[in-house]
């Protein structure tokens, strides 16, 4: 990925990309003490931002050029955006607040925003066996992924092979666990195939 230095843009001007969604924490959700935990952290890591602001070190990743809505897309960098807009609601930080964001320059190239945003995008917070399955559905057709004839193939044309180009930071054995996974619970809607 090639980025461009260091700046300061306003909050009016971002917005997330379509596929930075938030995390999908199912266990934590329906474990009363680690909800409990969760939202602690929450508070925590909040006085922090509030405490520090965002660190020149760990900047929002944004595109380099605007949306049709006039912003700019932030890639990475959600659960810290998210942080400053509730410290500003809660009088914390000011309205004025422009985060640090580096911007990704080949904004244009829809592998490196593949990258910017599941790359690896995971490191501080892992993604979920939920979040992967939600990410693959977001590139790949859900009828392509139940494809019964598609199988477990990582050969060319295979919908393995199909992930792993689309997603090359993601292991093989990632993409399988979440192929997997995503197959056995939509089992009732993958069309039967007779065996060979």
């Amino acid at each position: 990925m090639k980025l461009s230095e260091l700046s300061r843009i306003s909050l009016e001007n971002l917005e997330f990309h379509p596929w930075n969604k938030k995390r999908i924490d199912v266990e934590t959700e329906s474990d009363p003490k680690k909800k409990e935990k969760m939202l602690e952290e929450r508070v925590k890591f909040d006085e922090s931002i509030a405490k520090s602001g965002i660190w020149d070190s760990h900047p929002l990743l944004i595109s380099k050029n605007k949306n049709e809505n006039r912003k700019f897309w932030v890639f990475r960098g959600r659960r810290r955006m998210e942080s400053i807009q509730r410290n500003i609601k809660r009088g914390k930080m000011p309205e004025t607040y422009k985060p640090p964001c580096i911007q990704l320059i080949d904004d244009d190239n829809q592998a490196s925003i593949r990258e910017a945003l599941f790359g690896d995008n995971d490191q501080a917070k892992r993604y979920t066996i939920a979040d992967r399955i939600e990410i693959i559905k977001l590139l790949v057709p859900s009828k392509r992924l139940l494809d019964a004839s598609q199988g477990a193939k990582n050969s060319e044309g295979g919908v393995l092979a199909e992930i792993q180009k689309l997603l090359p930071n993601w292991t093989m054995a990632t993409i399988k666990k979440t192929l997997w996974v995503y197959r056995t619970s939509m089992a009732g809607e993958m069309p039967y195939k007779e065996p060979d």
